[in-house]
């Protein structure tokens, strides 16, 4: 059984003498080993594999609901999306986007997993959600 609650030993920790030039150091220290997140334009590619027709229709009247391709062009960062469907296999769709940053599309996908909408999304393919985050080659 704890003595103190969580919140509480957190409170005594941070009243100690020096935490706070301890953990501004630790925090400086953790993000120099960190690699440098890229700056500018992030493309992603959403690779979606339907178990069923019926999953394919579910996630794309999803997309066109209000809780769907509206709230994502939306969301800071966000410059562009479009869909595809494949035309080699019909229970294959694609969705291509153009984010602002990487950051702006992390941020994106964590509302969308809080959400419980990624999950459901999820259970309703045959393969594992295959994202891919690009970068632009000056050729």
């Amino acid at each position: 059984e704890p003595v103190t609650s969580e919140e509480m030993t957190r409170k005594i920790i941070q009243s100690q003498p020096g935490f706070s030039h301890k953990h501004a150091a630790l925090m400086e220290k953790i993000a120099s080993s960190m690699p440098p997140v890229p700056s500018g334009p992030c493309f992603v590619t959403a690779t979606f594999t339907f178990k069923t027709d019926e999953g394919k229709q579910e996630f794309i009247d999803i997309l066109n609901g209000d809780d769907g391709l509206s709230v994502t062009r939306s969301w800071p960062g966000n410059e562009s999306i479009s869909c595809f469907s494949s035309t080699e296999n019909p229970l294959k769709f694609v969705v291509q986007q153009k984010w602002a940053s990487a950051g702006a599309h992390a941020e994106y996908m964590a509302m969308r997993k809080s959400t419980g909408l990624f999950d459901h999304v999820v259970s309703l393919l045959s393969e594992p959600l295959d994202i891919v985050h690009l970068e632009s080659v000056e050729v």
